[in-house]
């Protein structure tokens, strides 16, 4: 898969990001904790150490907003990723939209409400990065098939 955005979506991600990023362990927690309250049928899968997973969830921001620009240098991280949760569950498109719009809800906490092109730019990233995980958690099932 291509990425398919703009320079100018990049650089508003990035920009975006850069200007939050110090408040990156305080956005995963916060994260985790919304995305709990909002959809509780998510704790399950995540059984570890919650800071461990929080810094998890930061690296891979930094190293998505960090890379954007190259795609192909990121595109094996999310495909891993993407591999790596098929291990774990069948999430569908609106999973995925959901741990998006509770991340935009966390992030606005730290930046103020994003403008509509802002929110654009991170809408493309994120359906670009959540295409990409389910095109490869979908290659993961196909090629692991039992019984058939």
């Amino acid at each position: 898969m291509k990425l398919m955005i703009s320079k100018s979506d990049v650089e508003i991600v990035q920009q975006y990001w850069f200007s939050i990023a110090a408040h990156g362990q305080d956005i995963a927690a916060n994260f985790y904790q919304d995305l709990f309250e909002k959809h509780p049928e998510y704790r399950p899968y995540f059984r570890n150490d919650m800071e461990v997973q929080q810094e998890k969830l930061i690296r891979m921001i930094n190293i998505v907003i960090n890379g954007v620009a190259v795609w192909e240098v990121i595109q094996p991280e999310i495909v891993k990723l993407g591999r790596f949760h098929a291990t774990i569950a069948d999430f569908g498109k609106q999973d995925y939209q959901n741990v998006v719009n509770t991340l935009f809800g966390v992030m606005e906490r730290y930046r103020g409400h994003q403008d509509d092109r802002a929110s654009e730019a991170w809408s493309n990233l994120f359906g670009i990065i959540s295409d990409t995980m389910m095109q490869a958690a979908d290659e993961y099932l196909s090629e692991n098939k039992t019984g058939s």
